[in-house]
């Protein structure tokens, strides 16, 4: 019998491959037996009416019994971007996409509400477990060069062991120390209040994510007018 994840990593397939102009059925369930959300992608060119959807989609749900179902529609704009549009909460539907990411490696995906045709609220969500994990285990003392940027929706964050690894990067640079209190962001006095409104947004999208929420909350410290190299 084909397994919960094999059947996932079939639909996770099938939306990365969605050609450009193209569209896609999904329905979405949280949570299944193991505790992680699972979708269900069909292609529209393949089954228009949306029948084969359905029929995967009941077998899901009578298998795993979830609590919460979601269904819309999926496109790869001429961008490349990724859309998922649905009449849901888009909380939920970020909270599900992050337990995705769980499951294997998902691409950035910016998330619409409708109400009928018109969509009311948008938003860009990312694959954060690579960074989850490099913060999740950086130890007390450890120091990283970061860069965070909210001129982008939503604020990227990158780190480096090295400040060579950030060339090329806008926004504000500093250095990430993981204190025995928690983490410390240390950047210059005149990036500190950028740094602040960037990191209040970005505490926002990462709330799925307990290092990354954790560090949000870190302490900014500023040094003079440049970044100092972290005690």
């Amino acid at each position: 019998m084909t397994s919960l994840q094999e059947r996932f990593s079939r639909s996770h397939d099938a939306l990365v491959a969605l050609p450009a102009g193209e569209a896609a059925w999904f329905w979405a369930a949280a949570p299944c037996a193991d505790g992680l959300p699972f979708f269900v992608v069909v292609g529209q060119s393949s089954d228009p009416d949306g029948a084969r959807l359905v029929k995967r989609a009941r077998w899901v749900a009578a298998q795993q019994a979830p609590t919460f179902t979601v269904r819309g529609v999926a496109r790869r704009l001429q961008s490349g971007l990724l859309t998922l549009s649905t009449a849901a909460p888009l909380d939920a539907v970020s909270a599900m996409y992050d337990g995705f990411c769980r499951r294997g490696a998902m691409p950035d995906i910016a998330l619409m509400r409708l109400d009928g045709a018109r969509v009311v609220e948008s938003r860009l969500v990312q694959d954060l477990s690579a960074l989850e994990q490099a913060v999740s285990t950086l130890a007390p003392g450890e120091v990283r060069w970061f860069s965070v940027t909210d001129t982008q929706r939503p604020a990227r964050l990158t780190l480096s062991v090295e400040r060579s690894g950030l060339a090329g990067h806008d926004g504000v640079i500093g250095q990430l120390r993981r204190g025995r209190g928690g983490f410390q962001l240390r950047v210059s006095a005149s990036s500190a209040r950028m740094l602040g409104g960037a990191m209040q947004q970005w505490s926002r999208q990462v709330v799925s994510w307990p290092a990354l929420s954790a560090l949000a909350a870190g302490r900014i410290v500023a040094r003079g007018n440049t970044v100092g190299v972290a005690a």
